[in-house]
């Protein structure tokens, strides 16, 4: 059977199923609910209009802030818990953790004088209690101060001044007696840093003045501009070129080729060496000693004047005055022979022998009387000019061949004829 539906007042429907797709209808009558205390005693079913008896218990209390108070309401078991109205200016209500027909209420400010907790039912009022929310009595409190002392803010972390700290109530004061209260930021701030460029021969980068730190990030490769000659080159000092970089001031020094000689266009000399000498510094470049030619002589001065092949200095040597043939007779003893290689001797005649006279000379010639200068003796004379003199044989004797005023007349002439053939040599 399965349940009823109420048709009309004291009347509910069933139906009844019979099975085989049949089924039996029929029809109850019943009374009102019977309550008591809210509830029918037939059904079970609450009472919607009941108003319980309730007390709300404490129904005064003073509550200290940030204390508590339970209240409960006394003589109500319903399913529904209460509903709870308080001026929440003065406390809170909390309702989880206790009984269903209980709250909980935490004081947190001084009331002036109180407040009042209202319990309700169906927006009926069941209860009441006054609450009063009172300070809590703080006794005088004495400091237990701790002191820290002053650090030193870095660059990159703070520091702080110098303060004492109650232990307890943790309020800073500036002074040991905690007199001087401290209101304000005990922190002295961190410095930063403070950068200036430190390089080297390859790179520059920022490093603190303060704390040396360097920033890696900051390495750069120099920059360098075109550079300044500082020192001219000259031809015997290398000259410098200064560059200088362009984001940090680092200066780098490199070395200038010397310049070349601006060599005078004629070789100087002395009387050792001849050389080519720069007209700017004066060196004295490629020097050599010089090479001297033969010589020749100057009669007019008694002296041998040599020449330098390369550069055409001169030098002089003293020689002996040229003999005069025109004068007194002149002896062998007063003659000095000259070094002669191969002079040439022209062929004299039978009577007068005619000697080329040499250039820029003028021998004069004494005529002998009789000449006894034969053919076989100057062909003597020409084949061994080496072994014998005018005449002379090598021990120094007249052999009988050629008188002795010959002999002297003619030794001048050789002479003179020995100096022009090498002076002809030497051109």
């Amino acid at each position: 059977m399965t349940n009823g539906n109420i048709i009309g007042t004291g009347t509910a429907q069933y139906t009844y199923d019979c099975g085989n797709g049949k089924t039996a209808t029929f029809f109850i009558q019943f009374g009102p609910h019977s309550y008591k205390n809210g509830v029918c005693e037939v059904c079970g079913e609450d009472d919607p209009n009941y108003i319980p008896m309730c007390n709300l218990t404490p129904s005064a209390k003073e509550i200290t802030i940030g204390d508590y108070q339970i209240f409960t309401l006394e003589g109500y078991n319903g399913q529904e818990p209460p509903t709870w109205e308080v001026d929440e200016t003065y406390v809170d209500i909390i309702t989880t953790g206790v009984d269903n027909n209980q709250c909980k209420v935490i004081g947190k400010a001084a009331t002036d004088p109180t407040t009042v907790l209202t319990a309700k039912l169906n927006d009926n009022i069941v209860g009441t209690a006054v609450i009063t929310v009172v300070e809590a009595y703080i006794p005088p409190h004495r400091h237990s101060l701790v002191k820290h002392d002053a650090v030193n803010a870095t660059c990159t972390e703070d520091g702080n001044m110098e303060y004492w700290e109650c232990s307890e109530c943790k309020k800073k004061f500036s002074d040991e007696n905690g007199e001087n209260i401290i209101t304000g930021d005990i922190t002295i701030p961190a410095s930063g840093h403070k950068w200036e460029t430190a390089c080297n021969g390859d790179c520059h980068w920022n490093v603190c003045a303060v704390c040396g730190f360097k920033d890696n990030d900051s390495i750069k490769d120099h920059e360098y501009d075109g550079g300044i000659i500082t020192k001219p080159s000259t031809c015997t000092d290398e000259g410098e070129v200064t560059y200088t970089c362009m984001d940090c001031g680092y200066t780098k020094t490199e070395t200038m080729q010397k310049l070349s000689h601006d060599i005078i266009g004629e070789l100087q000399y002395d009387e050792d060496c001849h050389w080519e000498e720069c007209r700017n510094c004066h060196a004295h470049l490629h020097e050599e000693a010089h090479v001297w030619d033969g010589g020749r002589d100057n009669h007019d001065e008694n002296v041998k004047i040599y020449s330098c092949e390369i550069c055409g200095a001169e030098k002089t040597e003293a020689i002996e005055p040229r003999p005069d043939v025109t004068g007194s007779e002149t002896t062998e003893s007063d003659v000095t022979e000259p070094e002669v290689t191969e002079p040439e001797i022209t062929k004299p005649e039978e009577t007068e022998p005619e000697i080329t006279k040499p250039e820029g000379t003028e021998p004069e010639i004494t005529k002998p009387e009789e000449s006894a200068f034969t053919e076989s003796t100057a062909n003597e004379e020409t084949e061994t000019p080496a072994a014998t003199t005018a005449g002379n044989t090598n021990d120094g004797k007249n052999d009988g061949n050629m008188p002795t005023g010959i002999i002297i007349s003619v030794i001048p002439m050789i002479t003179a004829l020995a100096a022009a053939v090498a002076s002809k040599r030497r051109k």
